[in-house]
């Protein structure tokens, strides 16, 4: 079903950035797309589709773009906002330490760090990103020449900085930051942002 309002999509709509993000264009009078674990379905309105969504499976990101196309249309705008989260406290005499759903290893040893939350960790900031990134790429060319296309991947400092204890967040962002630089250059005469 195509649409007369442009269309985002929001990967990763929490509580902060996500939904501030979604206000800000939806007061631009885009219809808002919006894809995130803490979501329900059924809270969705004419103008916002909630999709109940786990970037640690890429196939929930697929299934977000093709949920956002049928009800909306093709989205001109994708913002990647994926963070992961720990999906339980480490014990009293685990040294590592959950703040703000991370999981952060001693910064006398970064390896403490699982292989299964390096894992996770990687493929919500760098596997889904990929997906994203080429689930709107193959959007992008469907939409009328007029239409400016963005994908945005939300950052921070981890990228350019070490902070010992976030190394999994480093390493996702490191490698999300190559990625994006490279579609940069790639798609640069095509006019995505």
């Amino acid at each position: 079903m195509a649409a007369k309002s442009p269309v985002v999509l929001i990967l990763g709509a929490g509580p902060n950035v996500g939904q501030a993000v979604a206000r800000t264009f939806a007061s631009k009078g885009y219809k808002v797309g919006l894809a995130a674990r803490s979501l329900k379905a059924a809270d969705s309105t004419d103008n916002q589709l909630n999709i109940p969504s786990d970037f640690a499976k890429t196939d929930d990101v697929v299934n977000a773009f093709a949920k956002v196309k049928e009800v909306f249309g093709i989205p001109s705008v994708v913002v990647y906002n994926g963070m992961p989260s720990s999906p339980t406290l480490p014990s009293p005499t685990d040294r590592r330490v959950a703040v703000s759903a991370v999981s952060l290893t001693p910064s006398d040893n970064p390896f403490a760090l699982s292989m299964a939350d390096l894992s996770r960790d990687t493929t919500i900031n760098i596997y889904s990103a990929f997906v994203a990134a080429q689930q709107a790429v193959s959007g992008f060319a469907q939409l009328p020449a007029s239409v400016a296309r963005t994908f945005i991947y939300t950052g921070n400092v981890l990228n350019v900085s070490i902070l010992p204890r976030f190394l999994s967040q480093g390493i996702g962002k490191s490698g999300a930051a190559h990625m994006i630089w490279a579609a940069a250059d790639a798609f640069k005469d095509r006019g995505y942002k």
